[in-house]
């Protein structure tokens, strides 16, 4: 089996992000998980972090300054954003999804995670 991924996921709602959690340890990745947008801007700064999630409604700041932010650091970081009205999208992130389609969508992320890690190492 290839080496785990590091994904980071901020969403809001906490029950939420353990749910997303637990579906990511269940594909062999690494989830560290933050309700707080800028406290994941930081979080991503980690080299080890493969992959963002992220919700478009999190706290403290929008969808596209948090993904500006992140971006400015690590412009090679892949972020995914789960994004619930048309006006969340054009954020700059790699990729948009709508929340209903996450589990459909979750071995797709974590096909990108575990490319992205590649190219990092």
């Amino acid at each position: 089996m290839s080496n785990p991924v590091k994904v980071l996921v901020v969403h809001r709602h906490e029950r939420t992000l353990k749910l997303i959690a637990d579906m990511m340890e269940s594909r062999g990745c690494f989830p560290k998980i933050t309700s707080s947008g800028s406290e994941g801007v930081g979080f991503a700064q980690d080299p080890e972090v493969n992959l963002v999630l992220a919700d478009a409604d999190i706290h403290n700041m929008t969808a596209r300054d948090f993904v500006t932010q992140v971006k400015c650091s690590r412009p090679q970081l892949p972020v995914v954003l789960m994004v619930h009205y048309h006006g969340d999208r054009d954020s700059g992130a790699d990729r948009e999804i709508n929340p209903p389609d996450l589990n459909n969508e979750l071995d797709n992320i974590v096909i990108l995670a575990r490319r992205s890690a590649l190219s990092f190492s």
